[in-house]
């Protein structure tokens, strides 16, 4: 009898004790601390992978200009010189040029930590005018061009919209300096709140661009489920 009253009491023990654990409400913040938090909303302005996002970034608007101008040139002499036949025999060089500039253009993404496989062109079978027809009538390759001119353009104004934080905090610090109109402190305490946004979003704005780079260039899956 005793031993089956302590199992009782032991019992409603356990119970209380777990009706009285704190409930938990789906909320996690991640820091602990105001130090934790000063870390975690400033530490991506010196993180690596932020400042990584930034320069893909910038070189994605120089290589996009590079692409652009080496296609159109290639272009135009290629089908230029069509009429004399020699155009026809720059067809092939041409498209392995925009080819290699885009593979360059698909490795960057690895910067990222993403890899984007390439789609597959049409084989080149029987003999050298087989092959230009079938460059000449291959999507794939014309799409590759087709993201040279559209790259031309996106990569900027990604690059733009990144940039629009740090050229607030720019202005911010210039006006500091220079000291003209004083100094507001509601614009430093702002400045200051945009240091923990500018290096965000410049990871999501690099990361849209790989994504864009991806939807272009990468392997379709639609193709693969059909093959």
């Amino acid at each position: 009898m005793p031993s089956s009253v302590t199992a009782t009491r032991s019992a409603e023990r356990d119970t209380v004790a777990v009706d009285d654990a704190p409930a938990d409400d789906g909320m996690h913040l991640p820091f602990s601390s105001v130090g934790g938090a000063l870390r975690w909303w400033f530490g991506p302005s010196v993180g690596r992978e932020h400042w990584i996002a930034a320069w893909y970034l910038v070189v994605g608007v120089l290589w996009s200009i590079v692409m652009f101008v080496a296609t159109l040139t290639a272009m135009s002499v290629t089908f230029s010189l069509v009429f004399v036949v020699v155009g026809l025999l720059l067809v092939m060089p041409t498209f392995a040029l925009v080819d290699a500039m885009v593979s360059v253009e698909r490795r960057r993404a690895e910067w990222l930590g993403r890899r984007i496989e390439p789609r597959t062109h049409r084989s080149r079978t029987g003999g050298w005018w087989r092959s230009i027809g079938a460059a000449l009538t291959d999507p794939e390759r014309w799409r590759q061009v087709g993201f040279v001119v559209a790259f031309i353009v996106v990569a900027p104004v990604l690059f733009g919209l990144a940039l629009v934080p740090w050229a607030m905090i720019l202005v911010v610090v210039i006006g500091a300096i220079s000291g003209l109109g004083g100094v507001d402190v509601l614009d430093v305490l702002f400045a200051v709140a945009l240091l923990g946004v500018a290096p965000r979003l410049t990871l999501v704005v690099a990361r849209a661009a790989a994504t864009f780079v991806a939807w272009f260039l990468g392997r379709d899956p639609t193709a693969e489920l059909a093959g």
